[in-house]
């Protein structure tokens, strides 16, 4: 992980894979940790998987630790609020 060694104005992450990066050196470098995500990595694939299952784990821990969530749309901005109880802003609201 290089992230934490690079000095920048946030750490920015478009996965689950990256987000425990981004998380890791926002934290570390008192910087934001900025999750611009396009679907919940939980959702792919078979829902009763072991995969999902720690998925699910995954994103429970990571997705409430970063500064801001970033989402395509108001409906996943809906669902990302209803599982990880946040606010988040889709793109449409940025304008």
């Amino acid at each position: 992980m290089v992230a934490w060694r690079q000095d920048a104005d946030c750490y920015q992450a478009h996965d689950l894979v990256t987000l425990f990066a981004a998380v890791v050196a926002g934290k570390l470098r008192r910087r934001p940790a900025i999750y611009d995500s396009h679907e919940l990595a939980s959702d792919t694939g078979n829902p009763a998987s072991l995969r999902s299952f720690l998925l699910r784990a995954a994103e429970k821990l990571l997705i409430p630790r970063a500064d801001r969530v970033i989402v395509p749309n108001h409906s996943r901005a809906v669902i990302y609020a209803e599982e990880h109880t946040l606010v988040v802003r889709s793109r449409s609201n940025l304008r």
